[in-house]
C-alpha cells in the first residue's frame, strides 16, 4: 500500500523540515511505501523567500534592497543547508507540483493521501485557505486523512468555517494535533482524535541514532528562537544562565553575535541542531518544535510566548501538565530553576505515542 503525504516540507525551518521526516519515518516503519509530494507553493517558492519585505519598508525602494540584500547570505546559506538535508533525507514524488491546478491535472497515484502535520490548515500562514493541504485533488476513491494537521489558531471567521468544513467532508479520517483544533472541527459536526505531533512520536532514542556527531562540550543555555520575536527570551536566558554559571548559546543564521549570548551557532543541518537541544543544560525557546524536542529529550526549559499562533504551544504543555514552563510576561528564574518531574511526563509522552500510532495505523489501513 501507498501512502502519499502532502505537507509543509520546503521552508527553511528545523521544525518544519523535521516533521516531514518524522511523519514519512512512521509510515515507512509501519511497512508502507510512502512519498512526500513535492508541493511547493507560490508563497513558499525560493523567489518569494529571498525577495521578502517587511510591509513597513514598503513604501522605500531603497529601504526594500537594502533589506534584501542584507539577508541574502544568511538565505543563501540556509537554502543550501535546508536543500542538502531534504534531497539526502525525503522521500520525494519524481513530479513537483507548484499549484492545486497541478495537483488536480496530474495527481500522485497513491493508494491513501495524508495532509500533516504542522500548519498546514493555518490560512494567515499559506496565505490563502490552500485547497491542495485538504486534498481536493486525485480519484474520489483515494482515502483521505489527516495526521496532526494545525490551524495554529483557536477559531475560524464563519466564511473559513463555511469552506474548510466542505472541504473536510471528504475525510475518512480527521486528527489534529491541538485541543482547539478538535473543538473547531467537532463544530463543524465531524470527529476528530487529538494526536501527537510526529516529531514527538519519535523518542529520544530514535533521534538520537540521526545525530552523528560527538557531545557538544560544555555546558550552555541554548537560545533558539524562531521569526525574530524575541520577546525577552534572550533576556531570560542570559538570567538562567548566569544563575547557573555557564554560558549561552544561540542557533543564527547570521555571524552576529546578539548582546546577552556568549556563543553563536551558525549554519547547522537539521540533525545539527536536534545534536544542540540534546546536549544543551537548559532551553529558552518560543518555537512549538523547540518546545517538543525539549520534551523528546527531557530538557529543563521555557517556552516564551510568541505574538500570535501559540494554541499549539499551549496545548502540547497543557497535555503534559507542564503550563508552568509558558512565560508571557511575568518570569521568575527561581521558577524557571524548579526541576521538571519527568517520570510523569514521560509517561503521557510514550501513552500518546502508542494511541497516535494506532490512529495512524488504523487510519490507512481499515
Amino acid at each position: 500500500m501507498k501512502v502519499s503525504v502532502i505537507t509543509i516540507h520546503r521552508v527553511m525551518n528545523y521544525g518544519t523540515v523535521l516533521q516531514a521526516f518524522a511523519t514519512q519515518e512512521l509510515i515507512k516503519n509501519l511497512g508502507y511505501e510512502v512519498e512526500i509530494i513535492d508541493y511547493i507553493t507560490e508563497v513558499r517558492n525560493l523567489k518569494k523567500i529571498f525577495l521578502w519585505y517587511p510591509e513597513s519598508l514598503r513604501h522605500s525602494k531603497f529601504k526594500k534592497v537594502m533589506y534584501i540584500l542584507s539577508r541574502m547570505p544568511a538565505n543563501l546559506l540556509k537554502h543550501i543547508t535546508f536543500s542538502r538535508f531534504i534531497n539526502r533525507n525525503y522521500i520525494l514524488t519524481n513530479r513537483k507540483y507548484y499549484t492545486i491546478s497541478d495537483l488536480e491535472e496530474n495527481p500522485p497515484m497513491s493508494d491513501v493521501y495524508l495532509v500533516g502535520s504542522d500548519q498546514v490548515w493555518n490560512s494567515r500562514y499559506n496565505q490563502m485557505v490552500d485547497r491542495g493541504f485538504f486534498l481536493d485533488f486525485g480519484d474520489t476513491n483515494i482515502k483521505r486523512i489527516s495526521f496532526a494537521s494545525s490551524f495554529g489558531v483557536s477559531d475560524l471567521d464563519d466564511a473559513e468555517f463555511a469552506q474548510t468544513k466542505k472541504l473536510l467532508s471528504k475525510f475518512d479520517a480527521i486528527s489534529v494535533r491541538e485541543d482547539t483544533g478538535v473543538k473547531i472541527i467537532n463544530d463543524m459536526g465531524y470527529d476528530a482524535e487529538l494526536v501527537l505531533d510526529p516529531t514527538l512520536m519519535l523518542n529520544s532514542e530514535k533521534w538520537s541514532s540521526y545525530i552523528k556527531d560527538k557531545k557538544i562540550k560544555g555546558r550552555y543555555v541554548l537560545l533558539f528562537i524562531i521569526y525574530n520575536e524575541d520577546n525577552d527570551a534572550t533576556r531570560y536566558a542570559r538570567r538562567i544562565a548566569d544563575a547557573l554559571g555557564i554560558k549561552v548559546i544561540q542557533l543564527y543564521w547570521k555571524p552576529i553575535k546578539r548582546p546577552g549570548v556568549d556563543k553563536i551557532a551558525i549554519y547547522k543541518s537539521p540533525f545539527e541542531f536536534l545534536r544542540y537541544i540534546r546536549d544543551a543544560e537548559y532551553i529558552v525557546t518560543n518555537s512549538f518544535h523547540g518546545t517538543a524536542f525539549s520534551l523528546d529529550f527531557n530538557k529543563q526549559f521555557i517556552t516564551v510566548a510568541r505574538s500570535e499562533f501559540n494554541s499549539r504551544l499551549k496545548s502540547i504543555l497543557r497535555l503534559c501538565g507542564l503550563e508552568s514552563r509558558y512565560i508571557t510576561e511575568k518570569f521568575d528564574v527561581n521558577e524557571a530553576l524548579s526541576m521538571i518531574d519527568y517520570s510523569s511526563v514521560n509517561i503521557i509522552l510514550e501513552n500518546e505515542r502508542q494511541r497516535s500510532l494506532i490512529y495512524l495505523e488504523q487510519a490507512i489501513f481499515e
